[in-house]
């Protein structure tokens, strides 16, 4: 379906990946107000402050036992963590979206094929019946031209009896013109 020109999916895409940052933002809201997601969120943003350390640490030359990374303030965490989940979930509604996207041209793409097919089919099958037609009307034209020269033969047979005919008889032109 197209509203003017513009695809209605391609504008409910971008409607769901818009709406996807402030549900973010309610999902970041929310987990700092339950004590088990606080927790895990609190966990989550250590690590990846832990992995973001050692990732620079070893970016810039140093090997990663020298070094040890000094773990966030329970909010610095608590707020990467949060800030990561709804990273996380924008990512997969971004994502989501793609692969809906993908899979729906996929599927117009298939259904076109299919299509293609069945005219190409259908263009064979009319070729099938079409040259059937054909071969029985030549089949009859063999036929009626076969009885034509049937005939032909027949007349010719018919004349040549009769030319004989008159020329073994041909005293009896003589024959008429002298009594």
């Amino acid at each position: 379906p197209h509203m003017a020109g513009v695809p209605l999916a391609k504008l409910a895409a971008l409607a769901i990946k818009t709406l996807s940052k402030p549900v973010a933002k309610g999902i970041k809201s929310r987990v700092i107000t339950y004590p088990a997601l606080r927790g895990g969120c609190i966990q989550l943003g250590q690590m990846s402050h832990r992995i973001m350390a050692n990732v620079t640490i070893l970016a810039a030359g140093h090997t990663r036992s020298r070094i040890q990374v000094k773990p966030l303030e329970e909010s610095d965490a608590l707020n990467r963590g949060t800030e990561l989940i709804s990273e996380a979930f924008i990512f997969t509604v971004a994502g989501g979206t793609i692969v809906w996207e993908y899979a729906r041209t996929q599927e117009k793409n298939r259904l076109k094929e299919v299509k293609k097919a069945a005219q190409e089919q259908e263009y064979r099958d009319y070729a099938h019946a079409h040259i059937g037609r054909l071969e029985a009307q030549v089949a009859e034209m063999e036929a009626q031209l076969a009885r034509v020269e049937a005939s032909l033969g027949e007349l010719a047979e018919r004349k040549g009896r009769g030319a004989s005919g008159k020329g073994g008889g041909g005293g009896g032109a003589a024959a008429e013109g002298t009594a």
